[in-house]
């Protein structure tokens, strides 16, 4: 039988689907909630608490992750018995960057299935080591030695004869494209990309006073035809390249398009600036542009989106021209990486954890991807099987912005194509959907089944302007 259990969480801070997830675990505890209650239908506890059916979504989730509950098909969602100490109660990682937003279906987060498992055990390591101290001062401007080591033999692993002394440890990857950036080009410049790329380097450029043009793609990415007239006519010194699994289209650019590209950039004097934030979800991976671009390839490789975005790790490889430049820009932006940081890092590089991290998110990745394939079927989606995220088409009449309003009227959040536009190209009718923020598998389920479902009406009158 249902239970009428209607929380109180006016007190409570912070999203309110946090605060609905600790009352049941609070209820549980108290004995108002006991084993095999069944628990209020999503909307019928949104209508009675004022908030979207995703908060009350997400808080069922989290309370299930935590154990404390689970759904059966048909039937409602029902407390479990507990035995011994419920699961400790931690927020979404997205918890921090403001009120509760839904579903997240808009923010490419990693699951990272085993990065807190192997966080603890280093972090374990770490206290027992004579390296605290050393860790705690400053580091040399690119890194300490060992860590531009162990950032060099990961990026060979993922085909770049790298050199540690031309690898620079940065605070993440869009702190090493800032870098990268700000050393290359100046103020009034233009920013040559594809003609949909990624929000946070446009963000970049606005910062740095620089012009973004974007130039035409195909089925494998950036169309050298274009590049090619684009470096004649000098219109920009430095390109902007996410060759591997493309953000947002999820493109894979092929080994003869790469070199194609290389050979444009050196013949004619372009700057690459290749993000691979998500080539080692690649197996084998793909061989960076940047091989192929001696002169001109400067290689970003990120550790967020396979080790965990809270690392805030990653590693720049670049002529070794640039070097100082870069290190300069480096010391100026940062000072430097955190040591701490970059130890863990290098540590799990050296010893293993990182592979295993990378096959953890891969097969998290798979199964995400097969429950999307399965719920949007009838759908125009483009992805790969390694993707965090999929790039669906919009079928007439629904318009992008349209979509997205309707989808968080739902409940659900997910990222117009306007967002990846570059300058002011023309954005088509799509959206990126992410797979990897979502809690668990449950709650990417009834995300992708409430877009399902849109996908299968049509908007909402529009208003006719006269």
């Amino acid at each position: 039988m249902m239970t009428n259990w209607l929380p109180d969480i006016a007190a409570r801070k912070g999203p309110r689907y946090i605060a609905i997830a600790q009352k049941i675990a609070d209820a549980i505890e108290d004995g108002s909630l006991p084993e095999g209650a069944r628990l209020p239908t999503h909307r019928d506890l949104a209508w009675r608490l004022g908030v979207t059916v995703g908060t009350v979504t997400r808080a069922y989730a989290e309370a299930e992750r935590m154990g404390l509950i689970g759904g059966e098909v048909g039937r409602g969602t029902f407390v479990r018995a507990i035995r011994g100490t419920p699961a400790t109660f931690f927020p979404n990682p997205s918890d921090h960057e403001g009120p509760d937003t839904g579903l997240c279906l808009d923010r490419n987060y990693p699951s990272s299935p085993l990065a807190a498992t192997a966080l603890a055990r280093t972090l374990g390591d770490l206290a027992k080591s004579d390296q605290l101290g050393l860790l705690m001062r400053y580091a040399p401007r690119s890194g300490l030695a060992r860590h531009r080591a162990a950032g060099a033999k990961w990026m060979r692993r993922m085909g770049l004869a790298a050199d540690a002394d031309r690898t620079l440890i940065t605070a993440g990857s869009q702190h090493a494209l800032a870098v990268c950036l700000a050393a290359l080009a100046k103020p009034g410049d233009t920013l040559l990309t594809e003609t949909l790329t990624w929000g946070g380097i446009k963000a970049l450029a606005g910062i740095y006073r620089i012009r973004v043009q974007g130039l035409p793609m195909d089925q494998d990415g950036l169309r050298p035809d274009a590049f090619e007239a684009a470096a004649k006519d000098d219109i920009g010194r430095v390109v902007y390249l996410n060759p591997t699994l493309h953000n947002p289209t999820t493109v894979i650019m092929p080994d003869r398009r790469r070199r194609e590209i290389a050979a444009i950039a050196e013949r004619h004097g372009v700057f690459i600036i290749e993000d691979d934030i998500y080539g080692p979800l690649l197996d084998p991976p793909a061989t960076p542009i940047a091989a192929h671009a001696p002169n001109h390839g400067l290689y970003v490789a990120g550790t967020s989106k396979t080790l965990g975005p809270g690392l805030r790790v990653a590693f720049v490889h670049a002529p070794e021209r640039l070097v100082a430049t870069l290190t300069t820009t480096l010391r100026a932006t940062a000072t430097m990486a955190a040591p701490m940081l970059a130890e863990i890092v290098a540590r799990w590089i050296d010893d293993g954890t990182a592979e295993a991290c990378t096959r953890a998110e891969r097969g998290e990745i798979r199964a995400r991807q097969a429950i999307a394939k399965r719920l949007l079927r009838d759908a125009d989606i483009e992805t790969r099987s390694e993707s965090l995220h999929l790039w669906l088409s919009l079928p007439e009449p629904w318009r992008a912005d349209e979509f997205v309003a309707a989808a968080r009227i739902e409940g659900v959040n997910v990222t117009a194509a306007e967002a990846f536009a570059a300058g002011r190209a023309q954005a088509p009718h799509a959206v990126r959907v992410c797979l990897g923020a979502v809690p668990d598998r449950t709650a990417l389920e009834k995300g992708l089944g409430i877009l399902a479902g849109l996908l299968a009406g049509a908007p909402a009158s529009r208003a006719v302007a006269f």
